[in-house]
């Protein structure tokens, strides 16, 4: 008896995944929060972070790569050297 409870319960917790597999939305407010915009006039900032070694595979041999972004996708691009101290602790 008690397991034909517990079964019920499930079927009404979650009735419409059966439809579309998602759990409904409790806000929608809250969901479309998290929405990306997809306005093309908006500017984006992106930071990437990697190792020195690495750097030179973004850049390309002689700057291609980073010529080829600026051009192709009309980015603005900003190299800074960063230090980490703490990478040579022994």
């Amino acid at each position: 008896m008690e397991t034909e409870i517990e079964q019920q319960e499930e079927e009404t917790t979650f009735s419409n995944t059966d439809a579309n597999g998602k759990r409904p939305a409790e806000d929608m407010d809250e969901e479309q929060a998290f929405k990306r915009s997809r306005n093309t006039d908006e500017m984006v900032e992106l930071r990437v972070l990697l190792q020195s070694k690495n750097a030179g595979a973004v850049i390309g041999k002689g700057g291609k790569n980073i010529k080829a972004l600026r051009t192709d996708v009309s980015i603005k691009t900003m190299l800074r050297a960063y230090y980490d101290p703490l990478s040579k602790v022994l």
